[in-house]
């Protein structure tokens, strides 16, 4: 029986939540707990639990390991994280044996633990029969899954039909496929499984964006697989130069500037629009050039939309992306520090992190009439949306 090595990308929890947050260090300062390979931060040695996400960092002198661990069986997924000593970073300790750990100081941090010492499961070799192999990968998604009442996914229901048909000589192929089974029609977007048995790949992904979903079906039915990469990067092209002409001419009358991320203009004479396809920089090859260019044409466009009465924001074919690049977007039409969303592990109510949206330093505001009426919009995921 050859192991599977099961990687499940699965979303964080993101709602209003009137959860505690005496625990959150509102900006902590990172410190690498790894230099030149070297534990650099004396007490950063041990085991650490990420409270509410089943994963447990293991930092010693020989390097950094993580484990996953549910409520069947626990595994080591240093390799499937590409986890390196040197992406670990440490915020300072807080009471209770606990601190904050992140891979990048821009994303939002974890809260770890730390324990005595590291379960023994982590260590307990398993005979990974077809049954365990499922009952992890059942495990993963019932133990850290939070959204199948908001899809109304009957997960047992699935999870039950498909082991009914597992049995000792189930292949690893056929167990591949009864695994990807149980996530036909979950409708989420954020969720994927992918395997390769024997060189034959199963996989399942969830609905694409919109405009993905339109370059894909522009691509004849015919187009061999070999061939589906190039073809869809292609169209992708032709789709975005499609839009780019779209807006310019039938959305702005030819008078539409652009500066990736977005693109602006005035329809008609007083009201703005500012177009955003994804929330990346294509040119950038740091976070911070993204964040950077980001407010450059976010303070140019407000710039040539001064004294607009309305603005038309469209994200209808948002693809994606960097939330630091949204939440720059964002800081230019906030005359004030916002509460954002508060995001944590459904798990764990009691731990959560409230984000929010700074003003823009430095840059332009909305340069409106005086007259400018505001509103805010509740938005939330929809089923393929």
């Amino acid at each position: 029986m050859k192991t599977l090595l099961l990687t499940c990308w699965l979303p964080l929890q993101v709602a209003p939540s009137p959860a505690v947050q005496e625990q959150v260090v509102a900006a902590p300062t990172y410190l690498p707990a790894y230099v030149d390979g070297k534990l650099a931060l004396e007490d950063a040695a041990g085991h650490w639990e990420m409270l509410g996400y089943g994963q447990i960092l293991s930092l010693s002198e020989d390097g950094a390991r993580a484990y996953s661990i549910t409520s069947k069986y626990s595994w080591d997924i240093t390799d499937a994280l590409e986890l390196e000593h040197e992406d670990v970073l440490f915020g300072p300790m807080l009471p209770g044996n606990q601190r904050h750990f992140v891979t990048s100081p821009d994303e939002t941090p974890y809260l770890v633990q730390r324990l005595d010492k590291l379960p023994e499961s982590c260590t307990t070799e398993v005979d990974w029969t077809p049954a365990r192999l499922f009952d992890a990968f059942d495990a993963v998604f019932a133990d850290h899954y939070p959204f199948f009442e908001v899809w109304d996914f009957d997960w047992d229901s699935r999870v039950k039909a498909a082991r009914a048909q597992i049995t000792p000589t189930t292949t690893d192929l056929e167990l591949a496929q009864l695994m990807a089974s149980c996530l036909d029609g979950l409708g989420d977007g954020h969720v994927s499984f992918e395997v390769e048995v024997d060189g034959e790949e199963v996989e399942h992904d969830g609905p694409q964006p919109l405009l993905f979903q339109r370059v894909a079906a522009s691509i004849p039915k015919d187009t061999p697989e070999s061939e589906m990469e190039k073809a869809f990067g292609e169209a992708l092209g032709r789709t975005a130069e499609s839009i780019r002409t779209g807006i310019r001419e039938g959305i702005l009358g030819g008078n539409g500037k652009e500066s990736d991320p977005i693109k602006w203009g005035r329809v008609e004479r007083d009201i703005g629009y500012i177009f955003c396809s994804g929330m990346g920089v294509e040119d950038a090859e740091t976070l911070e050039e993204m964040v950077a260019a980001t407010h450059a044409a976010m303070n140019e466009a407000l710039t040539d939309l001064k004294g607009v009465r309305a603005l038309v924001i469209d994200i209808s074919l948002n693809g994606g992306g960097v939330d630091a690049v949204s939440h720059a977007i964002a800081g230019h039409l906030t005359d004030k520090r916002r509460l954002a969303y508060t995001k944590g592990p459904s798990a764990r109510p009691d731990i959560s992190h409230e984000i929010y949206i700074e003003p823009a330093a430095g840059v332009r505001q909305p340069p409106m009439s005086s007259h400018l009426k505001l509103r805010n919009w509740a938005v939330r995921p929809t089923p393929g949306g």
